[in-house]
């Protein structure tokens, strides 16, 4: 290697077929979903193996040595393993990854900066997990983690009726208070947060014309709204026009854009649960 090396970590997640891997003197068989860490600093020799003729798909993030804040030696020991991405921290962060690509164009310079904090701080999260140590993880670091597993658990039960701060704080082993002090810096009460992602799934079905078949009541009731008159009023308040003229202009081509951009951003402009 060069001594202009930029001394990166590199990790993949492998989303479609199989690789080989020979890191230093380990070798590895990574498949989809498998995470794998190596470096720039030794060799790497990779072959892929597509799946029924396909293409090997993954995502790679390239992060600096000095992001890492505990010893080289430690993460060094997780060079040339496949680490699990469907469990746990894996799970956490490949859910970010997967999510994030797609998105990335679209995000400001300043969207891209925070982003950034953010990967950084789960990928910290996780290799201290598989080395087996905290020692060197700032509390931002842990905090971040946290945050970005909570935002991700409502995500995945926006359809429960039942979700609730109360809820949410449970299934994380921390207290209610705890939870609302983790979203102070959005701007955001937790049930404020429910609520707006709730909106945002029912507007991108409203406009989704494979689902014009489908009420609105029963486009609302997956998403966790229980009563048709809460669903229309939060809606009108969060985008302007009620949900079956909205549905009407996006179905038949009209421009919504300037709907969408008056999406919620904050508590006030949501109903308390």
């Amino acid at each position: 290697m060069r001594r202009s090396d930029p001394e990166l970590y590199h990790l993949a997640l492998t989303l479609s077929g199989r690789q080989s891997i020979s890191h230093g003197r380990r070798d590895a068989l990574v498949g989809v979903g498998d995470l794998l860490l190596y470096d720039t600093s030794h060799p790497c020799d990779a072959s892929a193996f597509p799946d029924d003729g396909g293409a090997v798909e993954g995502i790679v993030v390239n992060v600096p040595r000095a992001a890492i804040p505990f010893s080289a030696a430690k993460v060094d020991r997780l060079f040339g393993l496949p680490l699990p991405g469907s469990t746990g921290m894996g799970a956490l962060l490949s859910q970010f990854l997967t999510r994030l690509e797609p998105e990335s164009d679209s995000c400001r310079a300043q969207d891209a900066i925070r982003l950034g904090g953010v990967t950084a701080d789960l990928i910290t999260a996780f290799l201290a997990h598989h080395a087996d140590t905290e020692d060197g993880v700032p509390p931002e670091s842990r905090q971040q983690a946290l945050t970005a597993g909570i935002h991700s658990f409502i995500e995945r039960n926006l359809g429960d009726p039942e979700l609730s701060p109360a809820a949410v704080a449970a299934c994380h082993h921390i207290s209610v208070r705890y939870l609302h002090r983790l979203f102070q810096p959005q701007g955001v009460t937790v049930s404020a947060w429910i609520r707006q992602r709730r909106l945002e799934r029912c507007r991108r079905d409203l406009a989704d014309l494979r689902l014009s078949d489908k009420s609105i009541g029963f486009l609302t009731a997956r998403w966790g709204f229980v009563h048709a008159s809460e669903f229309t009023r939060a809606f009108r308040r969060a985008y302007g026009i009620p949900p079956s003229a909205y549905r009407q202009e996006a179905l038949h081509g009209e421009q919504c854009t300037d709907r969408q951009q008056r999406a919620p951003s904050g508590p006030d402009d949501l109903e308390p649960r």
